[in-house]
């Protein structure tokens, strides 16, 4: 388990291995917190959906999909 600052520089190395890499030699499981709140979830990455955390404003994270080109759909409560 690798844990990483999110920063420019980070996000540039991680663009690095994701556009270079086999997509499972780059991770299997991706989490981002700030602080102790969980923000994003990515379990068994690339066949799993993105979980992204309630606590982010809903336009906020309308506009991240619209940035990657993917749709937004809400996850009923309890599952």
């Amino acid at each position: 388990m690798l844990y990483v600052g999110v920063t420019r520089d980070s996000l540039d190395a991680l663009h690095e291995l994701i556009t270079t890499l086999p997509a499972p030699q780059v991770c299997s499981h991706l989490y981002a917190y700030a602080g102790n709140d969980l923000l994003l979830e990515w379990t068994d990455v690339f066949d799993d959906p993105v979980y992204i955390s309630g606590l982010l404003p809903e336009a906020k994270v309308a506009e991240f999909g619209d940035a990657l080109g993917v749709s937004i759909s809400q996850r009923p409560r309890g599952i």
